[in-house]
């Protein structure tokens, strides 16, 4: 088998990753790039992360479903996007496993004809808490099914799957559980129910409720359960608006603040939309990764 040639690491991409390493030392976790510095046309997605208000930087809407979904799992705690992999370390793997190593082709010029080599990133690296009160670090990478499908597309669908063969091997010397996900691992009315209950946490202050007030609304709301079928959405919130003197639109948020959390199960396999009625789902139903 004939070796491949790997492209080479530059000062100028040392130089990044010393900058990157101070900044995250001195300001805490930032991704490698951000939508601002990808070539994702209009794909690149910020959204921000309810843990700890930081702007997330996601390169495809894929990736935000990803994130979604990953972010109202009860027992996760913190998710990084876009987070490098140490450069010699993944290259010297290139080098083993024979697989061309991620290089910044069109920079060659600039270095007399060598290839830069770029450093590689996992798309989500997540913490989960364990019930014993430890903690899991679990990598997430996602990919569309078409650009993984060798039919379709022959030579794109290799060389991504080289790459994802690099990742996950890095990620397994590691010891660290590495899963590979695409649009087809769940269900887009799931993840639209997910976008639509979270948008609560971009209103902090309607959410700043005391915890009895919090309770009250919770069996407000419940209160009208067995006409979940025949109300709609908007009718239920304006009667418990009405009973606890509030505006519509602070109900809608507490509303989806106890949606997100199953503080009131309704089956979110069901579009939940204001003029629509809700569907009782008393039984907690967790959501396979």
């Amino acid at each position: 088998m004939k070796t491949v040639k790997q492209p080479e690491i530059t000062q100028k991409e040392l130089n990044k990753i010393i900058a990157y390493h101070n900044d995250v030392e001195k300001y805490g976790y930032k991704p490698w790039n951000t939508i601002r510095q990808s070539h994702t046309y209009g794909q690149g997605q910020e959204i921000l992360n309810r843990f700890n208000d930081r702007t997330i930087h996601l390169y495809s809407r894929g990736e935000r479903q990803l994130f979604v979904l990953l972010e109202a799992m009860p027992n996760v705690i913190d998710i990084k996007e876009q987070f490098p992999l140490p450069l010699n370390e993944t290259l010297d793997l290139a080098s083993e496993l024979n697989i061309k190593h991620p290089g910044a082709y069109k920079e060659r010029f600039e270095h007399d004809g060598v290839i830069p080599a770029k450093t590689m990133t996992s798309d989500l690296v997540v913490t989960f808490r364990l019930p014993n009160n430890e903690e899991k670090v679990v990598v997430y990478s996602f990919k569309y099914q078409q650009s993984l499908d060798y039919l379709a597309n022959p030579r794109t669908a290799n060389r991504t799957w080289e790459k994802l063969k690099l990742e996950r091997e890095y990620w397994q010397r590691e010891e660290i559980e590495w899963v590979l996900m695409t649009e087809q691992c769940y269900s887009p009315i799931y993840i639209y129910n997910l976008e639509y209950l979270r948008e609560c946490f971009e209103s902090p202050e309607l959410l700043d409720v005391s915890d009895k007030f919090y309770k009250l609304f919770i069996k407000s709301f419940r209160q009208y359960e067995d006409k979940y079928s025949v109300y709609t959405l908007r009718h239920i919130l304006e009667k418990v608006s009405d009973e606890l003197n509030l505006e519509l639109f602070h109900a809608q948020a507490l509303f989806q603040k106890a949606a997100y959390f199953k503080d009131i199960k309704i089956d979110l396999f069901q579009e939940i939309e204001l003029f629509r009625p809700l569907i009782a789902n008393p039984v907690e139903v967790e959501y396979a990764a």
